[in-house]
């Protein structure tokens, strides 16, 4: 693969005395997650979601799974993001709720 080739460049610079080289390589190791580790995937036993009051239990699920070592970094982030979709869809459900409410009050004082 082309990039792990321009890093074994990287790492042979670094190790001839480019400072710059190895440092690059260095940092582009630390910083970025195997591509494989971020498309694994995920087996981790979510409670059902059906309201709000269901969404700290699947953190917590998330948090214990990650505790164990089950999910990757990667994974562990998207269950994450998965989370944060469903609060938002809650949110966005009790705000037309809301405001129904509020046109059929005022619908009916007119």
């Amino acid at each position: 693969m082309l990039a792990d080739n321009s890093l074994q460049n990287q790492q042979k610079r670094g190790r001839s005395g480019n400072p710059t080289a190895g440092s690059l390589a260095g940092a582009t190791r630390r910083r970025g997650w195997p591509r494989a580790l971020l498309k694994r995937e995920a087996r981790i036993a979510l409670p059902p979601i059906r309201e709000v009051a269901h969404l700290p239990a699947a953190m917590l699920a998330i948090a214990a799974a990650v505790a164990q070592g089950a999910p990757t970094a990667g994974e562990a982030e998207a269950l994450g993001r998965l989370i944060e979709t469903f609060a938002r869809v809650f949110e966005a459900g009790d705000f037309d709720a809301r405001l129904k409410e509020v046109e059929a009050s005022l619908a009916a004082a007119v």
